[in-house]
């Protein structure tokens, strides 16, 4: 898929565009992150996207270790770590990017 779609995430607009990932599956993931993001917000009452997007990352390294752990006699599937270290790279480049324009 080369096309852009857009999603919204905790009130914030993104164009996204995945060679390997269809507009369903992305517009899922927006979704996903979106609640997790309220979910974070609801608890902390912190309104800095930043702090919020920082505090997600955590909450799903968190997640994904746990089930590392779980399961140990079943790696973590290389298309798996994939995806997640590429979502790890974007979210970088958004909250280096949002850093600059503050």
């Amino acid at each position: 898929m080369n096309d852009k779609i857009e999603v919204e995430i905790f009130n914030e607009r993104f164009i996204l565009s995945s060679e390997n990932t269809s507009e369903e599956r992305l517009r899922k993931l927006a979704a996903f992150v979106d609640t997790k993001m309220r979910e974070i917000y609801n608890a902390t009452k912190l309104s800095n996207s930043l702090k919020l997007s920082l505090l997600l990352a955590l909450n799903l390294a968190d997640e994904l270790f746990t089930l590392k752990e779980t399961k140990t006699s079943e790696p973590v599937q290389p298309e798996i770590l994939k995806r997640l270290f590429s979502i790890i790279e974007r979210m970088e480049s958004f909250i280096n990017g949002e850093k600059a324009g503050e």
